[in-house]
């Protein structure tokens, strides 16, 4: 503080703007005629030298912000072009552990970043790319910053409406002032990923058919919901990823001709639809059906899916749980694959005298995908885990797996070793065993290592 006081400058500046308020006139109290009038005229010198002082400490703060940011316009960063430090912007928010939809401190990060300097703040406010994320319980003056900032480019819109806490009324009143909100924003869509609500009731304002952008779409209720919402009403010409769980869309195929992937949890869909979106679909690489009731009017309409010709499924992954095998059995069988690489499937409804048929369906569905792998490349190692009830063969890195829980032993390994055997047993290294192995099982497992004596390492899971 001494040096700046002694700055010839600084002294100049502050003569200049005080004038001669600065000069030290004090007078002692005898010399003092009116001490009414002296009080007067002190208060007068006080309140305009405080002002003084305040327009010069404006003044000077300001200057010193733009010397700031004069000399940050040095650093190196900072002499990069514009639309080189925009990527790297880009770059430095997309590296997280957590799907978009998951994170929750985005926009934490990302004001930490518009802090570090002016510029930065600048650069940033206006690169429309960053502001795409919009979560719908976000305070509502970031929603709005983030959709005007991001100008006219597309949206991901993601994050539960969760109003499970709240009455009813206010759940209600809530969930309509969001989708009032975002009724002008929808047709900007590309995502729209998580979205639970606790009553399919509130999706019915939110027609996704104003979106025709929308890319993906992962939609939830808390409670599984028995009526029919229209969600697309049959228009939704980009989609190619759709999840749905504890809601019933209104099914047609005709929405769904350039899907990629499809999941469905806990809601139900006739047969007939399910094979029409399959054979609609000739890009649908990963299908999975958890809890999924597939409903069929009467034996006879299954008996007639068996006169059906046989279509070809660009299908790679598939995942089933907790659905009947009489309706996998004939879905499996109306399908020709050609590159199917990993099942996973958790059987119910059981049927012992259909088991060695379905197993070979399975096998015989992953056996021209699994050898075009094997062909072309050589896994680092391959692992067969054998439990109870259980079969989980794949390899390191993923390229092909197969899992199958609820399959009776010893039907479920002999069907392995027969059609896999040939093609897996020079790669397959590692044979685990479950601690639920029973001494029934053990024969299996002797056969297991007579038909791959590539095995090298033999583990065993829990106590023995």
């Amino acid at each position: 503080m001494t040096e700046l006081a002694n700055d010839p400058a600084v002294s100049n500046a502050l003569l200049s703007l005080f004038g001669g308020y600065l000069h030290n006139d004090f007078v002692t109290p005898a010399g003092i005629g009116d001490p009414c009038e002296y009080a007067k005229e002190l208060d007068t010198r006080i309140d305009i030298i405080a002002d003084c002082l305040q327009r010069f400490q404006s003044a000077a703060a300001l200057r010193l912000s733009q010397l700031r940011r004069q000399r940050n316009t040095l650093i190196p960063v900072n002499r990069l072009h514009v639309e080189i430090l925009n990527q790297i912007f880009l770059e430095t928010m997309a590296v997280d552990t957590k799907p978009w939809f998951e994170d929750d401190t985005y926009y934490v990060r990302l004001f930490r970043l518009s802090g570090v300097c002016s510029f930065w703040s600048s650069v940033i406010a206006d690169q429309a790319a960053l502001w795409t994320r919009i979560d719908p319980e976000s305070h509502p003056s970031l929603v709005s910053m983030a959709l005007e900032r991001s100008k006219e480019v597309l949206l991901k819109v993601g994050g539960p409406l969760d109003t499970s806490d709240e009455p009813e009324d206010n759940g209600r009143m809530r969930t309509e002032h969001f989708l009032a909100r975002w009724t002008s924003s929808v047709k900007r869509w590309s995502e729209a990923i998580q979205i639970e609500v606790k009553n399919s009731d509130y999706l019915f304002p939110l027609t996704l058919a104003t979106a025709p952008q929308l890319r993906k779409v992962n939609l939830s209720s808390r409670h599984r919901m028995s009526n029919e919402c229209d969600l697309f009403q049959g228009h939704a010409p980009l989609l190619d990823e759709f999840a749905i769980a504890y809601l019933i869309p209104k099914w047609t195929s005709k929405i769904f001709t350039g899907l990629r992937s499809l999941k469905l949890e806990s809601t139900c869909i006739p047969f007939t639809c399910l094979e029409n979106i399959l054979r609609a679909c000739p890009t649908l690489t990963s299908l999975a059906l958890i809890g999924v009731d597939v409903r069929v009017s009467n034996e006879f309409e299954l008996s007639t899916i068996e006169l059906t010709p046989n279509f070809v499924s660009s299908l790679v992954q598939i995942t089933t749980k907790h659905v009947y095998d009489g309706i996998i059995i004939p879905l499996f069988s109306r399908l020709t694959f050609n590159r199917l690489l990993e099942v996973d499937i958790s059987r119910t409804g059981y049927i012992p005298d259909q088991d060695p048929a379905f197993l070979d369906l399975v096998f015989s569905a992953i056996l021209p995908g699994w050898r075009d792998v094997l062909e072309h490349t050589t896994p680092e190692s391959a692992v067969l885990s054998l439990d109870q009830w259980e079969l989980h063969f794949y390899t390191v890195p993923s390229a092909i797996r197969v899992k199958l829980s609820g399959s009776k032993y010893p039907d479920t390994v002999d069907r392995f070793v027969q059609w896999m055997g040939p093609l897996v047993q020079p790669v397959c290294d590692t044979l685990i065993l479950g601690q639920h192995i029973s001494d029934g099982v053990f024969s299996s497992i002797a056969h297991c290592l007579d038909a791959f004596p590539s095995v090298k390492h033999l583990d065993f899971l829990g106590e023995r």
